[in-house]
Order: structure tokens, then C-alpha cells, then sequence
């Protein structure tokens, strides 16, 4: 701020000035700083997307019911991130215990792989040093599992052997190794063979099937920063990597994939437009196409790093990184709900016409949950509690009241509740039409 106010003439600090305040859940002021950014670099698609996310913040907050959040107890003041679900523990990377190197970029110790027992209600055991030969005395981070369990693919420094090895300027790049489960520990640690000395391979994710490994890497033929590449099983190996597309990477940096059991495709992006920094988006899978991208709102997304997701469809309950405010501290892991989505449409019954602005009352178990207003096109949208019935009451200016009963016991969770709520009007009110002529002795231009 005191650099532009001086007169400094770089653009790039107005653009570093503008992604701090979003940084600082201050949109609206940094709105004006990247129009001006974009005057002189009209190109940057990065900073295009940033002024969508200045503008437009408030529809990334429109859906705030569809999630429940809340810290975990395996959180410390060191970090925690990258959390996996691994059979009945999570699996995640922290740096939370003491040791003779001192990573110099934080001054922090080095990350290794921990598991807490997995309860299935976002309750968590005691966290734990992951047994075997995973961790090193460097960075350990995102991992994943095969279907059966007894091979992990994770991410380290690239150290191998007792040798830490550096590349081009002296760079310590990320490697993706995999491990197998020998005797309850893991061990056999072996190179994938798409790491490089020269550039990064990390934040590996295996498809349901085991077949399709995706990962993270700043190999050249991307879309710019880092993006999310993909590589075939081939027999007893991988095929070449291939490139996720501009639909999914950016010029920014895209990181940490991971696919449902459904097919649902979770990334995070700074590249697309979000709340700030980097946010969690979900795209569901058609075949090799994917449908649009879309950001997963608040409060999943806050204005800082939002990363690393995985969810149990079938329970709701999914984990998440971030460093937003309020956690113990860098990053910490997050525990979610996903509640099960309501859509409902508000009709006349005479015509069908769909009635904006109706007013949609939602009772729970303890009574009034809420009161919502349909759109311009007489649609609501809410999050529901799942197993729970509800009584829907609908009204508008001139109708009726109405009810209904929605039900999300035994639903797939999956698939939004789907609701038509049709209004009948109220003949008691009168309305009046008025007919008439205009008259004028002159039109006046």
C-alpha cells in the first residue's frame, strides 16, 4: 500500500497489493486495483480470474448451509494437512515432531506421514507415526492407497537410498514414491517413474479402480504454475502422463486431486475464480470429459489456502486442509458434514408458472429451521440434516399457503432432493383490473 501510494509504477505490486486483501477478506477493495492491474496486462488470466473472485464473492456464499465445519482434535501448532482416508485411520503429513534438521524456508521441523483411527463421525484417535520406511529426515507429504489396501503412494523429497539429491540450481524437487505393506509396516520404497531431478511429482492420487494415478508436477506442457496430470496403469507400470486439460489447470496453481468413490473430481486452484488464495472445486466425471467446474462455497472455501479434500459419500463426513483464521496453527486439518441438498421449485398450480419471490418456510425436528425466498425464476436451494423428515410450508403475495413433507431418510446422498411446491391462489383477494385510454394533445420528443 505504501509502495503504491509513493508512486511505485510496477504493476506486479499492484497485483500482489490486490490478492493480499482478498487474502484479507477485503473483495471490494481489491476490485479497483486489479482493474487497474488488468489496464496495462489485459492477458493475465490469472488476475481476470482474481477480479471475478473481487466481484463476485458473495454467490461463492450463497450455499453456506450445504456444509458443517469444524476443526480436529489431531491439530497442533505445527502443521497438519493432506489428510486421506486410509481403512478404518487417516492418514496425514505434520510437523509436529522435534528433530535435529530444521527445514530453513519456515524454520519448522520436517513433515512426516502420521494416522489417528478414523471413527466415521469426524471423531479421531491419537495421531501416529506411520510405521516402516515412509518417513525419512525430510519432507513427507500427500499420500494414497491402493483398492486393497497394501500399496501407498506418497510424496518426499527427493531423497532416496540415504541421498539427498539436488537438480537444476541446486533445487531439492518433490518425488512421488510407493511403498508396500510388509508385516504391518511399510517398506520396498521404490521411484515412480515420471519423477525428475528437474522438476516436481507430488500430491499423488489413485482412482477407485487403482487404474489412473493422478498427481501434481511443474513439468513443461502445462497450463503454467503447477497442474494435475494423469497416468494409465500399464500391467506392472504407468504410462506416460498426460495433462488434465485447461478445464481443470490454470496459469495458476492447481493441486491436490482426488476422486470419489462416484467419480467426483476434487482439486484446488488458485487459478479459478474463488474466495482467495487456494480454494477446494469438485467436477463430476463424464467418462474422459468433465462437466463445469465449481467452486464448493463457503464455508468449505474461506479467503486463504483451502486444499487437499476427501470425503465418505455414504456418511457425509470429509476432511480438508487450510490455514484460515482460527486454527491452532500453519495449516490444520478440518472435519465437514455434507448435508443432503434440497431443490425446490415454487409453481402456480393454474398455470405452472414458476412464482419468484414465494416465501418457503422449513421445519426440522425443534421446529422452524429456516425462512428462504425462491429467485428470479421461483427457485431455493438449501442444505438438509441427512435421515431427517422436514415440513416445507410455501406462501406467496396472493396464495395460498401450502405444505409438504421432504425426506432424506435412506436417499442417496448423492442426488439433491428434488421438491415442486405448487401455490393455488387466494380468490378471497380481490384484484382489480384496470382498463383506460391515454390522451394527449401533443408527443413530446
Amino acid at each position: 500500500n505504501r509502495l503504491i501510494k509513493a508512486g511505485n509504477k510496477d504493476p506486479q505490486n499492484t497485483f500482489y497489493f490486490a490478492q493480499m486483501l482478498i487474502n484479507n477478506e477485503k473483495w471490494d477493495d481489491a476490485a479497483p486495483l486489479l482493474e487497474k492491474y488488468l489496464q496495462e496486462r489485459d492477458w493475465d488470466e490469472v488476475a481476470q480470474n482474481m477480479l471475478k473472485s473481487a466481484t463476485g464473492y458473495k454467490g461463492f456464499m450463497a450455499d453456506s448451509t450445504m456444509y458443517i465445519v469444524k476443526g480436529t482434535n489431531i491439530n497442533t501448532a505445527k502443521s497438519e494437512f493432506s489428510p486421506t482416508i486410509y481403512r478404518n485411520s487417516l492418514v496425514f503429513s505434520s510437523s509436529r515432531t522435534p528433530a535435529k534438521n530444521i527445514f530453513n524456508w519456515t524454520g519448522d521441523n520436517f513433515l512426516d506421514l502420521y494416522q489417528a483411527q478414523y471413527f466415521g463421525k469426524a471423531e479421531l484417535g491419537e495421531a501416529e507415526i506411520l510405521p516402516g520406511m515412509a518417513n525419512s529426515k525430510y519432507h513427507e507429504g500427500g499420500s494414497t492407497f491402493s483398492p486393497d489396501g497394501n500399496v501407498m503412494y506418497f510424496t518426499r523429497n527427493n531423497y532416496f537410498q540415504g541421498r539427498l539429491n539436488k537438480g537444476e540450481n541446486g533445487l531439492v524437487r518433490l518425488k512421488t514414491f510407493q511403498a508396500e505393506l510388509v508385516r504391518n509396516k511399510w517398506d520396498n520404497i521404490t521411484e515412480m517413474p515420471f519423477n525428475s531431478e528437474d522438476f516436481s511429482v507430488g500430491h499423488p492420487s489413485l482412482s477407485p479402480d487403482g487404474g489412473t494415478i493422478y498427481f501434481v508436477s511443474d513439468m513443461t506442457g502445462g497450463e503454467g504454475g503447477t497442474d494435475i496430470w494423469m497416468a494409465k496403469k500399464q500391467g506392472e507400470g504407468w504410462g506416460k502422463p498426460e495433462n488434465m486439460g485447461p478445464r481443470i489447470n490454470t496459469p495458476g496453481n492447481d493441486m491436490f486431486p482426488w476422486v470419489s468413490p462416484t467419480g467426483v473430481f476434487y482439486f484446488c486452484s488458485n487459478g479459478h475464480p474463488g474466495l482467495g488464495g487456494l480454494d477446494l472445486f469438485r467436477v463430476t466425471s463424464v467418462g474422459t470429459e468433465f462437466e463445469k467446474v465449481q467452486n464448493m462455497g463457503y464455508p468449505v472455501n474461506r479467503a486463504r489456502d483451502d486444499c487437499a479434500m476427501v470425503i465418505d459419500e455414504k456418511s457425509g463426513v470429509g476432511f480438508f486442509s487450510s490455514n484460515r483464521k482460527g486454527g491452532k496453527g500453519d495449516d490444520d486439518i478440518y472435519s465437514f458434514i455434507q448435508r443432503q441438498v434440497l431443490e425446490g421449485h415454487v409453481v402456480d398450480a393454474s398455470t405452472g408458472k414458476s412464482i419468484n419471490n414465494a416465501k418457503v418456510e422449513i421445519y426440522g425436528i425443534k421446529g422452524l429451521q429456516t425462512v428462504i425466498r425462491t429467485d428470479s425464476v421461483g427457485y431455493f436451494r438449501y442444505g438438509l440434516d441427512r435421515n431427517t423428515d422436514y415440513k416445507l410450508v410455501g406462501s406467496g403475495d396472493h396464495y395460498l399457503e401450502t405444505q409438504q413433507i421432504v425426506s432424506t431418510v435412506s436417499f442417496d446422498p448423492t442426488v439433491p432432493v428434488e421438491t415442486l411446491i405448487k401455490l393455488e391462489k387466494d380468490k378471497s383477494d380481490p384484484i382489480y383490473n384496470l382498463k383506460g385510454k391515454l390522451e394527449a394533445d401533443s408527443i413530446v420528443n
